[in-house]
């Protein structure tokens, strides 16, 4: 049997049954292909944000003698510390992908980002959670 494809009036493409099942493959090959992707994008778009809401008693935590008053400027340290490791880092990832593949590249960010971030919550200087904040971005 032939399955029979329509883009438009004038065209009419048709398929075996082995050809449509190829088909079928690469829809869920391209399916875990951007699932795997829309993950690693809301992992990243979670690192980013995760900090803002505990960054000032992070800050008041690490930095025995802060008070509540001044505690908002090392919180924004914090939180910018982040984006600066991506600024500078980010030519380098994409020469990395270049180099070594998208996908190698991709797993290792995200094995790294799991790394960094368990250390950052285990920092016991204010010091060291910004160094960790930095290299995670």
């Amino acid at each position: 049997t032939s399955l029979l494809l329509s883009n438009n009036d004038d065209e009419v493409l048709s398929l075996r049954d082995d050809e449509s099942d190829d088909i079928k493959n690469g829809d869920k090959k391209l399916f875990r292909a951007i699932a795997a992707l829309s993950f690693a994008i809301l992992v990243q778009s979670y690192l980013v944000i995760s900090v803002f809401p505990y960054s000032g008693f992070l800050a008041m935590h690490l930095i025995p003698d802060l008070d509540e008053e001044t505690a908002g400027s090392y919180a924004g340290f914090i939180a910018f510390s982040f984006m600066a490791g991506r600024t500078f880092s980010s030519f380098e990832w994409g020469k990395a992908a270049d180099r070594y593949g998208r996908v190698f590249v991709i797993k290792l960010s995200l094995l790294l980002c799991a790394a960094l971030s368990i250390i950052f919550g285990l920092a016991p200087t204010y010091l060291m959670a910004l160094v960790f904040r930095f290299l995670l971005g």
